[in-house]
C-alpha cells in the first residue's frame, strides 16, 4: 500500500494529530475529519482509489468512441433495451476531490441529508398509520361554489389549500403571516377575507364552517367534497408509497454506513503506515 505524508497539517493539534499513535484505532467519521487539512492527503488517496475504476471505464469508452464503435446496450429488469450513456456524460458527472470533501463536510449537503431523510420518511409513515380515513380531516373551513364545487379550504392551523384556481387564498394566508395571526383568530381572518375575495371571482361562494369538535373525518370530508375518490384505495396507495420511500431511504442509509466504515478502515490503515508524530 502506498504511503502519504501529512506535512501540511496544522501546527496546532489537528484531527490527524489526535488520531496518530494509539488513537488511530479510535478514529471516527465526522465532519471534522473532512475539514482538517492534515487529513487531506489520506482522504485524497481514498478518493482516487474509488474513482480509478470509473476513470478507466471512461477511457475505455473514449477509445471505443474514437474507433467508431456503438455504445453498449443492456437489458433492463422490465425487459427493455437501454443504451449506455457516452463518456462525456460520465466525465461531466464525476466530481473533483474538493467537491467530494464539501459533500461530506457540509451538514446541508445531499449526502448528509440522507439520515434526516430517513427520519422524515419514518415520521411520515407513522403519521399515515396513525391517521387513517376515519381520523379527523383537520378541516376548519370550506369555500364552495355551486358552479365549481370546492374551491379551497382552511385547516386547523390556519393553513390553506386552494382548488379550482383559488390562489388568492394563499395570498390571504401570507397576509395572516405578516399580521402574525394564529389559532382561531387566523382561521377567522382567512375565512372573512377569503369570502370577500372569492365572491368577487365566483359570485356564488358559500362557507361551510366546521366548529371545534365538529371537524369531519377524512372519509366524510372526501365523501362530501370529492365523491368520485375512493378514499380507502387512495389511503392504501399512500401507505404503499410511504413504505417504499422508507425502504429506499433505509437502503441509502445502509449504503452510506458501509461506505463510511470502508473509508475509516482505509484511512486508519494508511495512517498506520506513517510514523507517529506523537
Amino acid at each position: 500500500m502506498s504511503t502519504v505524508s501529512a506535512s501540511n497539517a496544522h501546527d496546532a493539534p489537528s484531527f490527524a494529530d489526535k488520531a496518530n499513535g494509539s488513537g488511530k484505532s479510535q478514529i471516527s467519521y465526522n465532519r471534522e475529519m473532512f475539514s482538517d487539512p492534515g487529513m487531506r492527503p489520506y482522504l485524497e488517496e481514498y478518493f482516487n482509489a474509488k474513482m480509478e475504476p470509473m476513470r478507466e471505464r471512461i477511457a475505455e469508452m473514449e477509445a471505443a468512441e474514437a474507433r467508431g464503435e456503438a455504445s453498449k446496450t443492456v437489458k433492463t429488469a422490465d425487459g427493455r433495451t437501454a443504451t449506455e450513456l457516452g463518456a462525456s456524460f460520465y466525465k461531466a458527472a464525476m466530481m473533483d476531490f474538493d467537491d467530494w470533501l464539501t459533500l461530506h463536510s457540509d451538514p446541508d449537503s445531499p449526502l448528509n441529508r440522507i439520515f434526516r431523510g430517513t427520519g422524515m420518511a419514518e415520521m411520515h409513515l407513522d403519521y399515515l398509520e396513525e391517521n387513517g380515513p376515519d381520523s379527523s380531516s383537520d378541516v376548519a373551513v370550506v369555500f364552495a361554489s355551486r358552479s365549481q364545487g370546492i374551491v379551497g379550504h382552511v385547516g386547523d392551523e390556519g393553513g390553506v389549500a386552494s382548488h379550482a384556481g383559488a390562489e388568492i387564498l394563499r395570498w390571504i394566508a401570507d397576509q395572516a403571516n405578516e399580521l402574525r395571526l394564529t389559532g382561531q383568530e387566523r382561521i377567522d381572518y382567512v375565512k372573512e377575507q377569503g369570502l370577500k375575495a372569492l365572491k368577487a371571482v365566483y359570485g356564488d361562494i358559500e362557507v361551510v364552517d366546521y366548529r371545534n369538535g365538529e371537524r369531519p373525518t377524512k372519509r366524510d370530508f372526501m365523501a362530501r367534497w370529492y365523491p368520485s375518490v375512493d378514499v380507502d384505495r387512495d389511503y392504501a396507495m399512500q401507505l404503499r408509497e410511504a413504505r417504499e420511500q422508507l425502504a429506499q431511504a433505509q437502503s441509502m442509509e445502509q449504503n452510506r454506513l458501509r461506505n463510511r466504515d470502508e473509508l475509516v478502515e482505509f484511512v486508519v490503515q494508511m495512517m498506520s503506515d506513517v510514523p507517529s508524530k506523537v
